[in-house]
């Protein structure tokens, strides 16, 4: 998977690169293509927030070890 951060708004955009475990990210917010996640991050943490058109929004939040 790739990420590429997007202007200066908060936001990643991952697009697959290949096949598998890491395509699921882009069907999992309704579409093949590329993803786009907002996200918020601070000294040791990064939380990416997904936006469903006809859901909750989903949070994951990463800890830096």
């Amino acid at each position: 998977m790739a990420v590429t951060l997007v202007g200066s708004g908060g936001q990643l955009r991952a697009t697959a690169t290949c096949p598998g475990a890491d395509a699921d990210a882009a069907a999992d917010a309704g579409g093949a293509g590329p993803t786009i996640f907002y996200f918020t991050a601070a000294d040791r943490t990064l939380t990416l927030h997904r936006f469903a058109s006809s859901g909750p929004v989903r949070s994951d939040t990463y800890l830096m070890r």
